[in-house]
């Protein structure tokens, strides 16, 4: 299982990132989180699972190295769980890495869950999303709900 985390608000995606690493073979962090991450000095439990961009990380796009190594992992994977893009995704000159990762994701044949607005609107962007197993615009809530946190909608329809 690889579990990818984008985006930014590492404050709402710390726990999520300690958890799935629990269960997780890699956990790749990339987009703000990794600079939030670095600029934080954030630990984790695992952090021999933890697949950081290679080089620099306020860049507004992965680079060519990061790609690789990302797609590589992310091809050994039977299951993978993707919350938030990487970069500057909205200039299109800057979305490359997000859509070799969205890719991947889809040649990996893996069982694959994606989830946040902003993955969502991406892959709707590139005309993907029946390409993927599951798609869920709750990207915070879906976190929430795999750290083990009490949804109340959840609660109330116990």
């Amino acid at each position: 299982m690889v579990a990818i985390i984008g985006g930014k608000k590492v404050e709402t995606k710390a726990k999520f990132i300690d958890n799935i690493s629990e269960v997780a073979d890699y956990v790749i962090v990339s987009g703000l989180i990794a600079k939030e991450v670095a600029e934080k000095n954030i630990k984790f439990k695992y952090p021999e699972k933890i697949i950081a961009p290679i080089g620099q990380l306020d860049a507004l796009d992965i680079n060519e190295e990061s790609i690789k190594l990302f797609q590589e992992k992310i091809m050994q994977a039977k299951t993978v769980l993707w919350n938030g893009p990487f970069g500057k995704f909205e200039d299109k000159k800057y979305s490359k890495g997000s859509l070799a990762i969205a890719q991947a994701i889809i040649d990996s044949g893996a069982f694959s869950v994606v989830g946040g607005g902003e993955t969502v609107e991406f892959i709707g962007k590139q005309g993907m999303i029946d390409k993927f197993s599951h798609v869920s615009t709750g990207g915070g809530a879906m976190l929430s709900y795999l750290s083990g946190d009490v949804l109340p909608g959840i609660e109330a329809l116990k």
